[in-house]
């Protein structure tokens, strides 16, 4: 069993339909078939686990779900999302940190006030932070009747999808996932940030003011964000090397899935060297994260360089 704990999941209360439902989402995720076979020592219990927490904290809770690009967070929100509907009667939100990036005209905003590196997404100040925690609140609150409307980004435009675009979330949600790389991060320390860790930093970076502005955002308006996570879940990758060639999948992926939907002028896709450039800006923390957040996440899931669960360590028992 991979999931190392002493409670037994009996497979025969599990119908048929619900594992054969799982393998319909795989399928419909493009997602290899062999997943399947961690439905059972893995998905389940996992599920059941979160299930057991949000029925005795008796009232909606918010699972933060911090791992690097590529380790399967999404995937991993969608197969559980399944599970905790089918098998548990819950209803679920999700909410990606990637959907509360700030427009591109507000990064461009920020590039010429603060630096230019803050024009590319992802670091801390590159999010809508208020926008984040309006989400989370509203839907927690959310009672029988209402609704909330989820943003989104479109990675392919590099910007915010119009409103028409967003999920709209009915209530009551018993289980809200906050997913992205960076959920749940902590600062650095400042004397670590004096050295640059690649090329983008030596080159682009060189003051150090970048580097020095993410990590402050952190310290401070991120505090309150990841405030609101109440169990956080840590997928944690082998090492960065690994995040590079995550991305470059995901960039196909992503490609693919375009194609239909815009004109290669309005697609914003990226070739290895982008790629390469583009995962720079994420390296430092992506570093930091895997260092520190193994000691202090509620769970955390080993993934192997296929992005499959290898191990589970668990820190904090329910």
């Amino acid at each position: 069993m991979l999931w190392p704990t002493d409670q037994n999941f009996c497979r025969d209360w599990m119908s048929k339909n619900l594992f054969e439902e799982f393998l319909l989402v795989l399928d419909s995720l493009q997602l290899p078939d062999h997943i399947g076979i961690w439905f059972f020592d893995y998905y389940l219990p996992l599920a059941s686990w979160l299930n057991k927490a949000r029925t005795m904290a008796g009232k909606p809770i918010i699972v933060g779900i911090c791992g690097a690009q590529g380790s399967g967070k999404s995937t991993t929100c969608h197969l559980l999302t399944t599970i905790l509907t089918k098998a548990f009667n819950m209803n679920i939100a999700t909410l990606s940190i990637d959907d509360i990036y700030h427009t591109r005209a507000t990064r461009c905003s920020l590039s010429k006030s603060l630096h230019p590196l803050f024009l590319t997404r992802g670091v801390p100040c590159t999010h809508d932070v208020s926008l984040g925690l309006e989400i989370l609140q509203g839907l927690k609150k959310l009672q029988s009747g209402d609704y909330l409307y989820i943003p989104k980004f479109d990675k392919a435009t590099d910007d915010r999808a119009p409103q028409l675009d967003w999920t709209c979330k009915t209530g009551p949600v018993d289980i809200i996932f906050f997913e992205g790389w960076c959920v749940g991060a902590v600062p650095e320390s400042p004397d670590k940030l004096i050295t640059p860790i690649n090329q983008l930093e030596e080159k682009q970076d060189e003051r150090g003011i970048w580097r020095h502005t993410a990590n402050e955002a952190l310290r401070t308006s991120y505090v309150n964000l990841f405030a609101m996570i109440d169990y956080l879940l840590f997928l944690a990758v082998d090492n960065f090397e690994d995040v590079l060639q995550f991305r470059q999948l995901q960039e196909r992926r992503l490609s693919q899935s375009t194609k239909t939907k815009a004109s290669s002028k309005s697609q914003r896709i990226m070739d290895d060297n982008e790629i390469i450039r583009f995962v720079m800006h994420y390296e430092r923390l992506t570093r930091h994260i895997l260092r520190e957040m193994p000691h202090r996440a509620d769970l955390v899931i080993q993934v192997d360089h296929q992005q499959l669960p290898r191990d589970i360590i668990i820190n904090k028992t329910l």
